[in-house]
């Protein structure tokens, strides 16, 4: 009973392996199968002849269009802030010559009142040698 225990249990093993080796055929010859259809379908490809769209034109009158838009919006933007920036450029020159015009006139100012200083003491110089003068003088006092 024993050998026959034995026997039944090689049966069986044996005959998982036989299913699983041709379970494995099955797997491989589904694997061979596609690889070949692959094959066959990158051939057709390599073989396919393929031409490509020439002289296909665009309207490009929108883009253009819009471009020009914008080119004229960019004219007008720079020309406005041309104009801005000239009228202050004026404003400033204006405003320079003014206050230079002061300035020469606080000059010349400082200038007449350096003269009447310079003269006023010369005077009193004159005045301090006179009365000097006349200390030194023992007859005269």
């Amino acid at each position: 009973m024993e050998a026959l225990k034995k026997n039944l249990g090689n049966l069986i093993i044996l005959i998982g392996m036989v299913g699983s080796i041709g379970a494995a055929f099955i797997k491989y010859g589904e694997l061979t199968t596609q690889i070949t259809s692959m094959q066959e379908n990158i051939v057709k490809l390599e073989n396919q002849e393929y031409t490509l769209i020439q002289n296909e034109t665009v309207n490009l009158d929108p883009i253009n269009k819009r471009i020009d838009e914008v080119i004229t919006e960019i004219n007008t933007k720079y020309e406005n802030v041309n104009k801005t920036i000239n009228s202050d450029i004026k404003d400033i020159n204006t405003k320079m010559e003014t206050t230079n015009k002061n300035i020469n006139k606080e000059i010349n100012d400082i200038k007449s009142n350096n003269i009447f200083l310079k003269t006023q003491d010369d005077l009193l110089s004159k005045r301090i040698d006179g009365i000097t003068v006349k200390l030194s003088n023992p007859l005269l006092n």
